[in-house]
Formats: C-alpha cells, structure tokens, sequence
C-alpha cells in the first residue's frame, strides 16, 4: 500500500517473527498475513497494486 509499511506475521500458515517490508512477492500457492497501521493522511488517497511477474498476465 502507497506510502504504508506492512508488517508480515504469517507466512503459509505458520506464525513468524514479525518483519517490515514496503514491498512483498508472492509466488504461486503462497500465503502471506500482514497487518498494516493506516497512519498517514486521511485526507489522501492509497493506492494498493499488484503486478504479475515470470507469467503470461492471461494465465
């Protein structure tokens, strides 16, 4: 998310220790929890995009 850290709790169903990442790939079958704390300006708006990578967009 523009602008927010995400902090990752989870991976594949397992608890870990928390970490920060601005950015986060994921692969096929993968599973990721984050929690992210919405402390910026309220008055903006924040995008939250994905992007395929190593694949045809069509599959």
């Amino acid at each position: 998310m523009q602008g927010h850290e995400m902090t990752v709790v989870e991976t594949d169903g397992h608890y870990v220790k928390p970490f920060v990442v601005k950015n986060l790939n994921i692969y096929s079958g993968e599973t990721y929890s984050v929690l992210i704390k919405a402390d910026q300006d309220p008055n903006r708006n924040y995008w939250l995009a994905s992007n395929v990578v190593s694949r045809k967009p069509g599959t």
